[in-house]
């Protein structure tokens, strides 16, 4: 039987899909990520797959834009 919505089995599950990407991270993660930025217009012009400057500089305009806090 699958954990209930909302209990502490089921944020884990849910949690578990998900990878954390910093820099240098590789990996088609970060490809998306890389070309959901550029969809949204941000100034990333590589699409490499490798979580690079570029690709940081990017997240912290977008988490600005947003103003989330910084997770740097």
């Amino acid at each position: 039987m699958p954990p209930a919505y909302g209990t502490d089995a089921y944020n884990n599950a849910v949690l578990s899909q998900y990878s954390i990407l910093r820099p240098g991270t590789v990996g088609s993660s970060v490809y998306a990520l890389q070309q959901r930025l550029k969809n949204l217009d941000y100034p990333i012009t590589d699409l490499t797959g490798v979580y690079d400057d570029q690709t940081a500089e990017c997240v912290r305009l977008f988490y600005a834009t947003y103003g989330l806090p910084s997770s740097d």
